[in-house]
């Protein structure tokens, strides 16, 4: 007996191989397009897919507007409301997708836009999605300087969209009946409740509740009729056997006035009995139904399995708002994590290539139940024991890093570096450790006095003539509140580099007091040839290769000087040189823009590195720790710059000397400085080993200006010393 043969798709043997089979790439065998979808038969000349609801087709044919017309019950429209409500009432947070700098900024302009769009307004529309199955909405870009940003979300009508065969959304219109193919990255689009991929349109609470409400409209006539027919006795007339038909007549329209009057009259003869109708318990059967489909459509909606007339206990409370939180939670997720996948991809792309997509959520956690676990867990830990890390993350939704978890151990006050992260954490450990004794010891003597004195009066007396040192308190604050304008202002400069980097600005708007007074200090000194100078001698001399007449050297200084004090763009310091060498007749070497561009960024960036010096020294008790980093926006990253970012090394260590940045020309690396509590967050117990510096010897200048130096390998000559710390 033969096997019987297995055909493919083509109706064609399959024939069997021992040859290994690369799996084919990039193919979807199973998708819906030239008629492969059996379920679907024949698109034809529609040229876009219906949805595979049976409701709406039966019931519908294919129209939306079905599914609008219920929106008109009670129930639905409460019930959607509460649980759409349910999620625009918890905060949402715009989350960095990773630990860079660059992941830091796209989250924050995110956040920015989401705050400009009024997200939970966007929010609660495409929320309607849930109901219908699908929702969309345009995206209406605009242009914030350099960057691609949104000016609004319109949610449009579904009943508008289409889907084609790639489950690419169509727009119906007049003149395109069949659907107008739409701008990519233009529209934001989800579908949800569908039990497979291949339906575009989703599948929505509307499609498991039409039966309810339909059971319930059409029982609600029923039950009117009855309650009509019940609620007033019958009247019945009564008339003789010789009565003619106008009589009967006559008596006909009595029992209708009767209805409406309160009084009639009728001829003599004639009778009018009320006929009291009997009820079976009907009532209660009509309304007992009624009541069922009202619950059935609140357990679809808001997943209910109990309502407040069961009596029910708090534990079994507690788990049906479990469910009810899971509902909610699901529901933010839908709308969060499409935006995450389609509009915040394209944002982060276009504005912040290479960084990771920030994460959007809503925070579900109510903030009463939150802090009374905290309450709890506090104490817990007070008493000596220790949360678990999985324990920590899924109760309180966050993400701990790899460091160790802290100690159960109240923590150290007596060292100063144990307060470095925040200004106010400066004052009250400054205090704590230089003011702290002197109050202790006030306290302790105002309250030996108490004890002593026998009245009040006596206890007054002994106040008076306590001495209390209020100078040494006043010096100890002056000294925290100095320490924390520090660390703040080196905090807000650091911001400052770091978005300005990040953004890849053409302008570097990094002025502050210490860059324009390092600037400010320097002599104008007439130069033939960039080597005239070297290194650490420009930090108290300005000077342009070339420009040999002091007053060339001021004007250009004057122009350098705008873009420090002003923040002016390399495009308006450009607008000044012209001007200046047409007025000096300047005739200088190499094109315009690299000109402009050498005196523009080395002076700027120069000078940014020595008011930056400054402020590293002054928090240099409280954060002893230099990071080097190199910044995403250089356009060609040096290799040992790149492999030297992150490096934590001491403020004090030598290798600072030669390769504190900036280390070339155009580079952009800068440095951090950190505490010690920095330190354990990254997992170390030190700072790194530093590199070691291979030196070599170049020859820079030609002729008579040329000279030898020796230069650490990354570092360009003339970049070998750290600006401003010879000052």
């Amino acid at each position: 007996m033969k096997k019987p043969r297995i055909l493919d798709h083509r109706g064609e043997p399959i024939r069997r191989s021992r040859k290994r089979v690369r799996p084919e790439v990039d193919m979807q065998y199973a998708g819906i397009g030239m008629g492969r979808d059996i379920t679907r038969g024949y698109i034809g000349e529609q040229h876009y897919l219906f949805p595979q609801d049976k409701v709406l087709r039966y019931q519908g044919a294919h129209n939306y507007e079905l599914y609008e017309d219920m929106l008109q019950d009670d129930r639905i429209y409460s019930t959607l409301a509460q649980r759409r409500s349910a999620v625009v009432a918890r905060e949402w947070a715009v989350e960095p997708g990773g630990d860079k700098r660059r992941d830091r900024a796209a989250a924050d302009y995110i956040r920015e836009i989401l705050e400009a769009v009024r997200w939970d307004t966007v929010t609660s529309k495409m929320l309607y999605g849930v109901f219908y199955g699908y929702s969309v909405a345009e995206m209406m870009w605009a242009r914030d300087g350099r960057r691609i940003t949104v000016d609004a979300i319109k949610v449009r009508n579904r009943r508008r969209f289409v889907f084609d065969e790639e489950y690419r959304p169509l727009l119906l219109t007049i003149g395109q009946a069949w659907g107008a193919p739409l701008p990519e990255r233009k529209f934001w689009h989800f579908a949800t409740g569908a039990d497979n991929d291949d339906e575009p349109y989703g599948r929505g609470l509307a499609y498991y509740l039409y039966w309810p409400v339909w059971f319930k409209k059409n029982h609600t006539r029923f039950w009117m009729t009855y309650n009509e027919k019940y609620a007033a006795p019958t009247p019945v007339g009564k008339y003789g056997r010789n009565a003619t038909s106008g009589e009967r007549n006559l008596l006909m329209g009595a029992l209708r006035a009767l209805q409406a009057d309160s009084g009639i009259t009728i001829p003599e003869g004639m009778v009018i009995d009320l006929l009291e109708a009997r009820r079976a318990g009907g009532e209660n059967t009509y309304g007992t139904f009624y009541d069922k489909m009202q619950e059935a459509i609140t357990q679809i909606v808001l997943s209910q399995t109990m309502t407040t007339d069961d009596g029910s206990s708090q534990s079994q409370a507690e788990v049906h708002m479990d469910v009810r939180r899971e509902v909610v939670e699901a529901d933010a997720h839908l709308v969060d994590d499409s935006f995450m996948r389609g509009p915040a991809t394209w944002l982060t792309e276009w504005n912040f290539p290479g960084a990771a997509v920030p994460r959007i959520r809503r925070i579900m956690e109510d903030p009463a139940r939150l802090k009374a676990l905290a309450d709890r867990d506090k104490l817990i830990v007070d008493m000596g024991h220790r949360l678990s890390r999985r324990y920590v993350e899924d109760t309180y939704q966050v993400e701990l890093d790899d460091a160790a978890a802290p100690s159960s151990e109240p923590a150290r006050s007596a060292e100063l570096a144990e307060a470095e992260d925040d200004p106010a954490d400066i004052i009250s450990g400054m205090l704590r450790n230089g003011a702290g004794p002197l109050v202790d010891r006030w306290i302790a003597t105002i309250r030996e006095q108490l004890d002593n004195a026998d009245s009040l009066g006596g206890f007054r007396e002994r106040l008076d003539n306590i001495e209390i040192d209020v100078e040494v308190v006043a010096k100890r604050l002056q000294e925290a509140f100095a320490a924390a304008v520090l660390a703040g202002r080196y905090d807000v400069e650091a911001t400052t580099i770091d978005l300005a980097e990040q953004a890849s600005v053409e302008a570097v708007r990094l002025q502050f007091l210490e860059q324009i007074a390092f600037f400010r200090d320097k002599l104008s000194l007439p130069t033939l040839t960039w080597t005239d100078i070297w290194e650490v001698a420009h930090d108290r001399a300005f000077v342009v290769a070339g420009a040999a007449k002091d007053d060339l050297v001021n004007d250009l200084r004057s122009a350098v000087n705008e873009a420090i004090e002003e923040g002016t763009t390399i495009t308006r310091f450009r607008e000044r040189f012209d001007e200046i060498v047409e007025k000096h007749g300047w005739r200088y070497n190499g094109g315009r823009d690299w000109r402009t561009r050498v005196i523009y960024d080395t002076n700027v960036r120069t000078s940014y590195a020595a008011g930056r010096w400054q402020q590293l020294q002054a928090v240099k008790k409280l954060r002893p720790y230099w990071r080097y980093r190199h910044s995403i926006a250089s356009e060609s990253p040096r290799h040992l710059h790149v492999q030297w970012d992150g490096m934590i090394l001491h403020a004090d260590d030598p290798w600072w000397a030669t390769n504190y940045p900036p280390n070339g020309w155009g580079c952009k690396c800068y440095v951090e400085a950190l505490g010690e509590r920095h330190l354990r967050r990254l997992g170390k117990d030190g700072p790194d080993k530093a590199p070691g510096l291979e030196m070599r010897e170049i020859t820079v200048g030609s002729g008579s200006s040329a000279r030898t130096v020796t230069v650490p390998a990354g570092v360009d000559p003339g970049f070998a010393y750290a600006p401003g710390s010879s000052l």
